[in-house]
């Protein structure tokens, strides 16, 4: 049996799958060489896009009860590349001397310090990253002028640690980093 037309009222009357009960509702697209499907994971409360006719089994694209969307691989078309993987997040971290771990480094004008920290993520990383991106974001309109530069070192699959050179011998700023591991296709 094929669904060829379905007819809605408009607003008042929308096209509705399910009756509030707690069971999957989904759609099933059954192609020749492929099928995909589309549907309310109850189990999970999202939306899932996926392959095969088995809903939830190989998602592609989930949207969760957390307003967020998740999307398995993310491939760029002619490059080559696949993003398999990511991590983010931001923190406050005390640089120069009000750091839990500095070194002075004197003969300069003027002084500076540098600082490291360790970063943790949520969840391990399928692979160590191939990229990670660490910037300020704390929102200070004049920026904090006294931090030199900031790099990564130790990348794992776990975190890594970050370096920054402080000339000001104390700050606390705002860092937020993205950690991506790139594939080919």
């Amino acid at each position: 049996m094929a669904l060829t037309k379905v007819r809605g009222g408009g607003v008042d009357n929308p096209l509705t799958l399910g009756g509030g009960s707690a069971s999957d509702r989904s759609i099933i697209f059954d192609g020749n060489a492929q099928d995909f499907h589309i549907g309310l994971d109850d189990s999970t409360d999202s939306l899932t896009i996926g392959k095969g006719s088995v809903l939830g089994t190989t998602p592609n694209i989930i949207f969760n009860s957390d307003n967020e969307s998740v999307i398995e691989k993310l491939t760029f078309p002619g490059s080559g590349a696949v993003i398999t993987d990511f991590r983010h997040g931001s923190t406050t971290i005390s640089t120069g001397t009000s750091a839990s771990s500095y070194v002075t480094y004197s003969g300069y004008t003027p002084n500076y310090e540098i600082s490291s920290h360790t970063f943790t993520f949520g969840s391990q990383m399928s692979s160590t990253p191939s990229y990670i991106n660490v910037f300020q974001r704390d929102g200070n309109q004049g920026g904090h002028s006294s931090i030199q530069r900031m790099w990564t070192d130790n990348l794992s699959a776990t975190g890594f640690s970050l370096y920054v050179s402080d000339t000001n011998n104390s700050s606390n700023v705002v860092v937020a980093y993205i950690a991506l591991s790139i594939g080919s296709t």
